[in-house]
């Protein structure tokens, strides 16, 4: 799956401080820092509300023309259009929603 995952600042802030607590001499979270280090990119927008994307990240995740913008809980992905329309058929594949919904337990009373 190629696509970009918008923190916002503070929430950002927080998974860095998370990953840094991490021990550097373990190989996989070295791994770690640099896929979250290495391609975070500040951005602000501009006066039009356009957040102006470097071309590695663009590239990375195949964004050129059509984007899909989807709405994460705590974060926004971007994703190529056409590749999110794969995803879409994945998400709506109803008999596997079943399973993925009953992880869940929302027939649970959590209430104490």
């Amino acid at each position: 799956e190629r696509y970009l995952v918008v923190y916002p600042a503070q929430t950002f802030a927080q998974l860095a401080q998370k990953v840094s607590r991490l021990s550097p001499s373990d190989p996989d979270n070295r791994l770690l820092f640099r896929l979250v280090f290495a391609g975070a990119h500040h951005a602000n927008m501009d006066k039009a509300g356009r957040i102006i994307m470097p071309n590695f990240l663009r590239g990375y995740a195949n964004l050129n023309a059509e984007i899909a913008l989807v709405g994460v809980g705590q974060y926004i992905e971007l994703w190529d259009g056409q590749a999110w329309q794969a995803q879409l058929t994945q998400i709506n594949n109803s008999e596997v929603n079943g399973s993925r919904f009953a992880a869940l337990n929302l027939a649970a009373d959590d209430n104490p």
